[in-house]
């Protein structure tokens, strides 16, 4: 599956990000989508402070609730990692 397009759901969060620059390394072109919520765009910076991915093309600010919102990211990728979530104040 090397240099797939792949799919981060919650990719600007802690957890995500780390995936998401290893798939990066790994040579695969990836998208995040991710409401910015507990994620941020910061984690998508190397340690010189450059993106991993093209923020303008592959940094898709969404909320996945809203039905159909994300269905055309997910048409685009071969692979999807879903680590969208909300952590806190689960009922």
């Amino acid at each position: 599956m090397s240099g797939a397009h792949v799919l981060v759901t919650g990719g600007a969060g802690m957890i995500g990000s780390n995936l998401v620059k290893r798939l990066v390394a790994e040579g695969h072109r990836v998208s995040v989508a991710d409401n910015l919520w507990r994620g941020r765009r910061e984690n998508l910076l190397d340690g010189r402070g450059r993106p991993v991915i093209d923020l303008e093309r592959d940094l898709h600010v969404v909320d996945l609730a809203v039905p159909g919102v994300a269905d055309p990211l997910f048409e685009k990728a071969a692979c999807v990692f879903h680590l969208a979530d909300v952590v806190a104040g689960i009922d």
